[in-house]
């Protein structure tokens, strides 16, 4: 073999690492390069064998062949790219053998007989087919449980049923409590926890020697607001979003471009980073809980793995802003049935559907079948109905509410189709979040949508199914965020908190 073919081109390498070549190099550079990967392979042909990095044998085929550095060692692929990108600590790129200056555009597969490998091409097929196996059958655990969960509310249904009969219908919706969140008049965004019945609130410090913006905490369940601030951000919080597991850690961005992770039983920042852009949006992947999805003023997307809080992955552009990104469940009877990120830019609405890789969580994204000036999004999985909430623009004069529904897998037509819109007034100053409030599957309990008109005053209340509105709630100052609270009833009815400049307001809908 000559000595050309020492050192080779990657052959489809993955989509996601540059794949430029140094062609633009000066020979003599090319020429020591080569020779050096020589002299590595013939001098240290034993310890070719193996990744130096994982101590692995390395194979013929798949994430861990071998590759080489322009200084000439050999490692496994895999490893070397996860070297290259997180696997220093100091900042700067370095070959992990002999810390010469290294660079992803620097790796070159090896084909020679020089390299003792080993052929796992059945190896990682088999493997390839186990992670598919697994993925699977996690869809399918995820879905019994979500009947299991059905079962149980309907239960519950007929219980309040049988009770409703002697007892009499409930009362009607109202204003319950209003709370006082600060005094000066700027909160923000909420977020909902339904294991511990928590509430949380962000708004600036009363408190004029601490120039921040803070979260205040409130127990829905014991009507209860909290003294205690943390503090989180130098600038306006806009969007927060419990972990799907952890039900202390709040995920937090605002327009000072950081992204903080906060422990709620600590009152303490625990985890942050920064993004070149202000943030308006947040949420964590479906299925894989180590993952937080940012969406970015200019209308960025970027993947942060919690663990290193370090962004893997990035989508940037400029555009209008990204105002909502909300959790799509894997589920195996809906389009995008692996599920992903429901993605909402002030122009744009789209799914970025996960992928399966071996090593990496991977996102398509799908434009959906909508057109407005959008404000806000939500989903409900049980019922699997989507709201977009737009501001008046163009053609259509007044604020709207599409409430949309995802088809089933294989349906033919469009992904998403339109259930019913409703309309508000022709006045929108503000980017104001509306909600849909999921139905308990109980009688006269229909999935509800509640949005604040400016124009009126007014909370409005749309029944879905009945495809009117059903209510209105006269209040004094604008609503700018409106947020569910499932789990907790007052007198037989859903409640919904909503969030002015200043205070927070309890109704019963």
């Amino acid at each position: 073999m000559s000595d050309e073919s020492l050192i080779g081109f990657p052959i489809d390498p993955p989509a996601r690492f540059p794949t430029e070549s140094p062609m633009d190099s000066a020979s003599s550079s090319k020429t020591s390069t080569r020779s050096t990967a020589k002299r590595t392979l013939e001098d240290n042909s034993d310890e070719a064998s193996y990744c130096t990095i994982c101590l692995d044998t390395l194979t013929s085929t798949g994430s861990h062949k071998p590759v080489c550095l322009k200084c000439g060692h050999i490692f496994g692929e895999n490893c070397l790219i996860r070297w290259i990108k997180t696997g220093n600590d100091s900042g700067s790129s370095k070959c992990p053998t002999c810390n010469t200056k290294a660079s992803l555009k620097d790796i070159r597969v090896l084909y020679t007989k020089n390299v003792t490998v080993e052929n796992t091409a059945v190896i990682t097929a088999l493997e390839r087919k186990l992670i598919e196996a697994n993925h699977a059958k996690h869809l399918m655990e995820m879905e019994a449980e979500r009947w299991k969960s059905n079962a149980k509310t309907l239960d519950t249904e007929v219980k309040r049923l049988k009770r409703l009969r002697y007892d009499g219908h409930t009362e009607p919706a109202a204003c319950q409590r209003t709370f006082t969140v600060c005094k000066n008049q700027s909160c923000r965004v909420m977020a909902y926890n339904t294991n511990n019945r928590m509430l949380v609130m962000s708004h600036q410090s009363d408190t004029t020697t601490l120039d921040s913006y803070v979260i205040r905490k409130m127990d829905v369940k014991l009507m209860k607001l909290s003294k205690e601030y943390i503090c989180v951000h130098k600038k306006q919080i806009r969007d927060m979003v419990f972990h799907p597991l952890h039900d202390n850690l709040l995920a937090s961005v605002g327009l000072d471009s950081q992204i903080n992770l906060t422990d709620l039983n600590i009152n303490t920042v625990v985890s942050s980073m920064s993004v070149p852009e202000p943030l308006w949006s947040c949420c964590w992947a479906g299925d894989n809980t180590h993952v937080l999805v940012v969406g970015g003023q200019m209308g960025s997307v970027y993947y942060i793995d919690r663990r290193f809080m370090k962004v893997f992955n990035s989508v940037q552009i400029k555009k209008l802003g990204c105002v909502s990104l909300n959790l799509l469940p894997p589920s195996p009877s809906r389009s995008f049935m692996s599920g992903g990120i429901l993605k909402t830019r002030m122009d744009h609405l789209s799914v970025l559907e996960e992928t399966l890789d071996i090593d990496y969580y991977t996102y398509k994204e799908t434009e959906l079948p909508l057109a407005g000036l959008w404000s806000s999004t939500s989903y409900d999985c049980q019922s699997n109905l989507v709201l977009t909430s737009a501001r008046p623009y163009g053609p259509f004069k007044t604020s709207r509410h599409i409430v949309s529904k995802f088809a089933d897998f294989d349906e033919e037509g469009p992904v998403l189709t339109q259930v019913v819109t409703f309309y508000g007034g022709d006045k929108s100053t503000q980017l104001y979040r509306s909600c849909l409030v999921p139905s308990s599957g109980g009688y006269n309990d229909d999935s509800l949508v509640c949005c604040y008109d400016e124009a009126s005053g007014t909370i409005k209340v749309f029944n879905v199914n009945k495809k009117k509105n059903v209510h209105n709630f006269k209040v004094t100052d604008n609503i700018l965020d409106l947020c569910p609270l499932p789990g907790i009833t007052i007198q037989g009815r859903r409640i919904v908190a909503g969030l002015s400049k200043n205070t927070v307001n309890i109704f019963s809908v």
